[in-house]
Order: C-alpha cells, then sequence, then structure tokens
C-alpha cells in the first residue's frame, strides 16, 4: 500500500488516502491517477498478445491437421503400393518383392545391433559367430593316457658344444600323433542280365 502519487487532485483527506495491493487509488479519481492510465494501457498490450497467441494456436492447429491427413493419404499410398502381409507373393510385382526383402534386412539389422550376432542372408549382414554362445560352461578334451614314455636329455651345449650339468628342472609334454586317413578304395560292379529259356523273361 502506497500513498496516492496526486493527493491535491484528492479530495483534502487524499494525503491519507493509500494505493490498493495494485498500485491503485482508493479514492474516487482513479482516471486522474496517472497509474491507473498505465495499468489500463498493459492490460489492453496484455489482452492483444493473448488474442496473437490464440490465432497463432488456431493456425498451428489447422497445420497440424493438414499434415496428419496428408500423412493418412501418403501411408495408404504406400501400403497399396508395397503390398499388405495378406497379398500373396504370387500376386507381387518383382518391386514389390525387392522392397520386400530389402524391409526384412533393415529389421535385422535392427534387432542385431553394434555387435551381436545375426543371421542376414545378405552379403552385408553380420554371420553367425562359430563356437558356444556366451556363458556356457567351457569343455575341453580329455588328456590321453601315454602309450609310451621317452626322455628329452641334452648332454652338450648347441653352442660351444661343452658338456652340460645336471638337469635343474623337467616337465612332462603329451604329443598326440593323429594317423593319416586310409586312401578311399572304389570298385566297379560289372552286372549282365540274361534270358530264361522257358519264358524269355529278365533275370
Amino acid at each position: 500500500m502506497y500513498p496516492c502519487r496526486s493527493p491535491a487532485k484528492c479530495s483534502p483527506e487524499g494525503d491519507d488516502r493509500v494505493l490498493d495491493f495494485l498500485g491503485v487509488c482508493d479514492c474516487e479519481c482513479e482516471s486522474t491517477c496517472p497509474k491507473v492510465a498505465d495499468l489500463e494501457e498493459r492490460v489492453e498490450e496484455l489482452e492483444a498478445k493473448n488474442r496473437n497467441l490464440r490465432e497463432e494456436k488456431r493456425e498451428a492447429k489447422k497445420r497440424l491437421d493438414y499434415q496428419k491427413e496428408k500423412y493418412a493419404r501418403l501411408w495408404e499410398k504406400y501400403r497399396k503400393f508395397v503390398g499388405g502381409p495378406h497379398k500373396p507373393s504370387s500376386k507381387k510385382s518383382r518391386r514389390e518383392k525387392e522392397e520386400e526383402k530389402r524391409r526384412k534386412r533393415e529389421r535385422k539389422r535392427r534387432r542385431v545391433g553394434d555387435g551381436d550376432t545375426g543371421d542376414g542372408d545378405g552379403g552385408d549382414e553380420e554371420k553367425k559367430r562359430p563356437g558356444r554362445k556366451p556363458g556356457h560352461e567351457p569343455a575341453w578334451r580329455e588328456k590321453p593316457e601315454p602309450e609310451d614314455e621317452i626322455d628329452v636329455t641334452q648332454d652338450r651345449c648347441e653352442d660351444c658344444g661343452n658338456p652340460l650339468g645336471d638337469p635343474i628342472n623337467d616337465y612332462s609334454r603329451v604329443v598326440t600323433d593323429i594317423p593319416d586317413p586310409e586312401p578311399p578304395t572304389s570298385r566297379q560292379f560289372n552286372i549282365f542280365g540274361r534270358l530264361e529259356s522257358s519264358n524269355l523273361n529278365w533275370l
């Protein structure tokens, strides 16, 4: 609450009059107070701005509705051009089949991601990685029991030829020799037919 700014224009008791919370004088000379004129001008500006915003909102809504309608029309044309899932493959054109394959490859690429494996059929598709899936328990080939033991020793140095002392350590290594497969054999069977003398039938 502030004192009236123009007490001379108010009643003689104007010095004791105060402004309300909006800054408007509570005396009977609101039309002559400069604060009232400023507030009225401000209200008019805000009302004009509000009208402009409402008009812009209506225009934006019209544009959005038009875009939605246009999108629906284009989507319907696209479905007719590509062909829906209900259309049999025998009735699809070559272009439709190629477009369907391309879309399938795109979906597979999106499912595969960056580092995952895929089973794509195209050249740009990633192939399955060999081996078991991650998290599977490891498995090793069982160590075979050696049929013979051979001591591998060295008495002299390979560089200078001087004799070596006693071994300071030892370890074992099992080597499994896989025999070469036997060469394949092939046989030729010569089959002869003959006639029976009684009924002249082939045997």
